[in-house]
């Protein structure tokens, strides 16, 4: 699946993904790389708002969850945000960049490995907002589950 496919899925079932301006730089098995844009997240500060980011980080995660998926050979669209955290360090009154990985350096491979005895798996993913030098702006962790 490329990250073409992952953003058009995302479009389709996620409406407010058009509307916050998210995209998809790039995407692998390790991780997600997406932009988003401050022009239609902009609040009465003038920086990203807080919820724009709080979506712009749960796709990122998304993204990269769905494309892990597809590699699996998995069809399934049974995918879900069980719960999550976030914290917001520096406002970003600029465009951002949002990078999405797995919590822990095994997290990728225990994930497919369960997903393939069990037909359904849960992994904590996480997602940085970074400004244009890669200074952190927004730390935020998600679980997500998919079931077959």
């Amino acid at each position: 699946m490329s990250p073409h496919e992952v953003l058009s899925q995302l479009q389709r079932e996620i409406p407010i993904t058009k509307v916050l301006g998210f995209s998809i730089q790039s995407l692998s098995e390790e991780s997600a790389i997406c932009s988003l844009p401050l022009n239609p997240n902009i609040n009465h500060k003038g920086t990203l708002f807080g919820g724009s980011q709080y979506s712009g980080c749960a796709l990122a995660c998304y993204s990269l969850f769905l494309f892990n998926v597809r590699q699996a050979s998995s069809p399934t669209n049974n995918i879900v945000v069980a719960g999550a955290n976030i914290k917001y360090l520096k406002p970003a009154p600029f465009d951002v960049r949002v990078k999405a990985f797995w919590k822990e350096s095994d997290g990728r491979s225990r994930f497919l490995e369960h997903l393939e005895r069990k037909g359904k798996a849960r992994v904590s993913l996480l997602a940085h907002v970074l400004d244009g030098a890669d200074l952190l702006l927004t730390e935020f962790q998600g679980d997500f589950v998919v079931f077959q």
